[in-house]
């Protein structure tokens, strides 16, 4: 199980995400991943309607996760301000990390 647990190397990490000049949704789904305690699959799985941006939480349905439970994760204001962003550009679609493999629901 890496993990960055180094403070220069986190803080290097956060610099090289901020400086990303790809992608904007790709780049929101990069600066998500060290706020939440998700698996990367689970982050790029996330349907909009499971996240609820009024409570600050998004909810994972059992048949999403690793261990089959469900799970509820809590998010930080910085990430409810990321997510909305994001809403103005795939809002309409069903995965919050709309990609180009995926069909619209």
């Amino acid at each position: 199980m890496p993990a960055i647990t180094d403070p220069d190397e986190l803080a290097r990490l956060l610099r090289s995400i901020e400086g990303y000049t790809g992608v904007f949704i790709t780049k929101s789904a990069f600066r998500l991943a060290p706020m939440l305690p998700v698996r990367p699959g689970e982050l790029r799985s996330a349907e909009w309607e499971e996240i609820n941006p009024d409570e600050a939480m998004w909810m994972i349905p059992a048949n999403k996760t690793r261990t089959g439970e469900f799970l509820i994760v809590p998010l930080a204001s910085q990430a409810v301000a990321i997510l909305n962003d994001v809403k103005l550009f795939t809002g309409d679609d069903r995965y919050v990390f709309q990609g180009r493999g995926r069909t619209r629901s």
